[in-house]
């Protein structure tokens, strides 16, 4: 199994962004659109605290980062209670997908030995307007291999 993210994120006009800078993450209660109000980021603990209606806002801080952080905590979390994967996991973290992946199929090709999978997971794409997450079979795009 191949999981596919990107941690790039499109060029930013800092002069357009409406609240500090856009490498400032700001905490919201809510979302902006949904009325959400600014607060504090919470003193750093032990203990995780957070609530599922925070955003936070910030240059590029969720599209593809929440994927990534989720694939991680997992593999964190089994590695913790000493649960083996049942996959060989193969990882591809790029850096230029909001660029164009210039460099992507050539770095593809020279690995093709190591990447033979069953399975390629995506770990982007729209979140649905009830925010559960989706998943969707097959890939936007364009997917050439040659």
């Amino acid at each position: 199994m191949i999981f596919y993210a990107h941690y790039d994120g499109q060029p930013v006009d800092a002069a357009a962004w409406t609240d500090k800078s856009p490498f400032e993450p700001i905490l919201y209660d809510d979302a902006m659109e949904a009325g959400g109000k600014r607060i504090p980021f919470p003193a750093p603990s032990g203990v995780p605290h957070y609530k599922d209606d925070w955003r936070i806002y910030a240059r590029s801080a969720s599209d593809d980062k929440s994927p990534i952080v989720a694939m991680l905590a997992t593999l964190d979390a089994l590695n913790e209670k000493k649960i083996p994967l049942s996959v060989n996991l193969k990882v591809i973290f790029e850096g230029e997908e909001e660029a164009g992946s210039e460099h992507l199929q050539q770095t593809l090709e020279l690995h093709k030995n190591l990447l033979a999978a069953d399975v390629l997971l995506t770990g982007d794409g729209p979140v649905h307007q009830n925010g559960r997450p989706l998943i969707f079979f097959g890939n936007r795009g364009v997917m050439e291999w040659t």
